[in-house]
């Protein structure tokens, strides 16, 4: 187990542990202001990291460095911690990790006091500012000052307070103030986090907001019950503050709070489905196949569009135009924490499909900038910045500069106007770069600007020149990015592959002797990953069943498959054909129509076994209806067609299997099932002498199983 995957394992931890936190709070209080519940739950999270770190700790099961026991190591025990909570949560006992930390923490049982104000906040409620009076005393060495805050009023009454800096011992004075004079002021935190009744739905709410509101009921399978609450996620601030009364009458209050327990669900449901996905595949992922981020507001907006909450969103009458009658995202949030707190850890295994979809497409990748850095270090390529600005100070826009450098070759590019942010102006030009590389893989034939050539020019010759000398990791995050075109190797596009290395010899020249073992290995490697590696269709075939019928089909195809590879056939294909034939003839009619002509196709052995094993298995399909089976093959401008019926046989339920697997693995095969036949489409091995140095590498490659 890799260290990528015990962070994965952390992330998902921390992220349960944060919407558990959540949980019980919310249970528990309702506070008036958003402010109060967020600082309430982010001061549970301290204390509950605490208490778990000092669980684990006293457990004396963490086997730590010489330097870790040697220290306190408390984060490392509070991370050890989360990641026992991600190990439970992912094989399905999320209710199971609720108790321990329940068990474990008991501010959970307990929650501290938490104040709406701050100190300072509060002591200007009760005493002018004005009226303050504060002096500061530091002590101690410059590196270690400690401060000293005394305050008066008015009225002579003082307190003081001690901290490492000035505004935390301003606090603390203030809090110490507070405490003597108006004790009052710790009562707001009571006052505020009352539980109160359960809301009604609207009475006099429009047409578009009920149906809204049992559309989502029926989207997330929710009860009745949960109709107010789904009614509060569709009511912004405006609403609630424009029709006082009619929300007061319905005990009814804007998203806020609802929206803040969903982010915490939303987190936790994107690093659990993102974790599941990666470590599902590999328990040694490469580290952007680690990366887990949480959602952002654009992808909470983009939900919510989704789920088409605008039409039921309740809004103020200023409000129903402007940025706010887009901005989705809280109500998004908002029904997440309904659906949440009526299913639980039931959505973890169903949920609406839209839900399900949103998740897998969230983007866990690197910004552009550092994508572009990713790409330029691996090919020892340098990237520096120059920035330039035009305008008057309050209205600047950036523009953004990246200059390249590879040995004695130099690449200068402009991005577009940023606008007032350096960052931004640097991203575009970063995404400028890497978008140039994309299309150039496009199968559309693009027009390039004399500077878009340049990128092309320098990229893949840098490319090309270091490919050799790249380390094995390095290689494979080379591949996932689709570096030298190989993402149309692996994919099997090999047209749109060799219209593209033809355009890339005509840029950069021929590819020099000392690079071409160094991109066959990186081709070969590449398709060897993609064909039989951890993550491709025919290792994920081969897991063990677990007895559902389709799941014992898929073993068998990649059974199938192997066979293929293994046992590749002799011969022609006539040979091949009349050799299944003699031995299916037997256990089923059969009828073959031979369109081929004179001309015996050019195909490989592997080729050949792939045929052998789809007729195998067709032959055993009809046999078990006792049907027949119709084969009739042709071969025509390069490409040899077998078509395989079997009247009575849902060949598309029955062959998928096979032909998902044979198409992902085997180089020229093409399977289509569809209803009632089975269309397997080979290509003729082509001829490499006309093609360039750069399509026979990546050719020679494909063709080796």
């Amino acid at each position: 187990m890799s260290d990528e995957t015990l962070t994965m394992l952390g992330k998902v931890g921390a992220a349960a542990a944060d919407v558990m936190i959540a949980d019980d709070y919310t249970s528990k209080f309702a506070p008036d202001e958003l402010g109060l519940q967020n600082k309430a739950i982010v001061t549970l999270r301290s204390l509950v990291r605490n208490e778990l770190g000092s669980w684990i700790a006293k457990t004396k099961a963490v086997l730590l460095g010489l330097g870790e026991a040697q220290g306190r190591a408390a984060s490392v025990s509070q991370y050890v911690a989360y990641q026992v909570i991600g190990v439970l949560v992912l094989h399905g006992h999320f209710d199971a990790a609720r108790l321990l930390l329940r068990a474990v923490c008991p501010s959970l049982l307990d929650p501290p006091a938490v104040n709406a104000l701050d100190p300072m906040t509060a002591l200007h409620k009760y005493v002018p500012a004005q009226e303050m009076r504060w002096t500061y005393v530091a002590d101690g060495p410059q590196h270690d000052q400690s401060f000293t805050a005394t305050t008066v009023d008015a009225r002579g009454r003082q307190a003081q307070g001690v901290a490492a800096s000035k505004k935390k011992a301003r606090s603390a004075a203030a809090e110490s103030f507070l405490d003597m004079y108006e004790p009052q002021w710790r009562d707001s935190s009571a006052e505020g986090s009352v539980h109160r009744p359960n809301p009604s739905t609207y009475r006099s709410a429009d047409r578009e907001h009920d149906e809204a509101v049992a559309d989502l009921e029926t989207m997330f399978e929710l009860p009745s019950a949960s109709r107010p609450w789904l009614a509060q996620a569709l009511t912004h601030s405006s609403y609630a503050y424009e029709h006082k009364a009619e929300v007061e009458a319905a005990r009814q209050r804007d998203n806020a709070l609802l929206a803040n327990h969903g982010s915490f669900v939303f987190n936790f449901l994107a690093a659990e489905a993102r974790a599941r996905a990666v470590l599902g595949r590999t328990l040694s992922p490469e580290d952007d196949e680690a990366r887990i981020v949480t959602p952002t507001n654009a992808d909470c907006r983009a939900l919510g569009q989704a789920l088409f909450l605008r039409t039921g969103y309740l809004l103020g009458r200023g409000e129903t135009s402007g940025a706010a009658a887009e901005s989705v995202e809280n109500p998004a949030q908002a029904v997440a924490a309904v659906a949440w707190r009526t299913h639980g850890s039931r959505m973890l295994l169903r949920r609406p499909e839209v839900l399900d979809h949103w998740l897998g497409a969230l983007d866990n990748a690197q910004d552009p900038h550092t994508q572009l850095q990713a790409l330029c270090s691996a090919y020892s390529v340098h990237i520096e910045e120059q920035y330039s600005e035009t305008g008057a100070h309050h209205e600047r826009s950036f523009w953004c500069t990246l200059i390249l450098h590879q040995g004695n070759r130099t690449l200068r590019w402009r991005g577009a106007d940023g606008g007032s942010n350096k960052t931004r102006a640097k991203l575009l030009a970063s995404q400028e770069l890497l978008d140039v590389l994309d299309a150039s893989l496009s199968a559309e034939e693009l027009q390039w600007s004399a500077s878009e050539r340049e990128v092309l020019r320098f990229l893949l010759t840098a490319q090309m020149r270091v490919m050799s000398e790249l380390k094995a990791r390095t290689r494979t995050k080379a591949a996932a990015r689709g570096d030298l075109g190989v993402a149309l190797l692996t994919t099997g596009d090999i047209d749109s592959f060799v219209a593209w290395t033809r355009e890339v010899e005509q840029l950069v020249g021929p590819v020099p002797e000392h690079a071409r073992e160094g991109i066959a290995s990186f081709y070969r490697a590449a398709l060897r990953d993609a064909r039989k590696g951890t993550g491709s269709a025919l290792v994920r075939a081969e897991r063990p069943a677990d007895g559902d019928s389709s799941a014992i089909a898929t073993t068998f195809a990649a059974t199938a498959v192997r066979r293929a590879m293994s046992r590749p056939e002799t011969g022609t294909l006539r040979d091949v054909i009349a050799r299944w034939w003699q031995e299916q003839a037997r256990a089923t009619p059969v009828r073959l129509n031979d369109e081929l002509m004179d001309e015996e196709p050019n195909l490989l052995p592997v080729q050949l076994g792939a045929v052998r094993e789809v007729l195998n298995w067709c032959g055993e399909a009809a046999a078990s209806i006792d049907g027949r089976i119709d084969v009739e093959f042709d071969a025509r401008d390069g490409k040899t067609h077998l078509l395989v019926a079997m009247p009575g046989v849902d060949v598309a339920a029955t062959c998928s299997a096979l032909s998902d697997v044979l198409t992902r693995t085997l180089p020229f095969v093409d399977c289509m099932p569809d209803e009632d036949r089975l269309l397997v489409r080979l290509t003729d091995i082509p001829g490499t002498e006309d093609l360039c140095s750069l399509t026979q590498l990546g050719l020679e490659e494909y063709l080796w199983v």
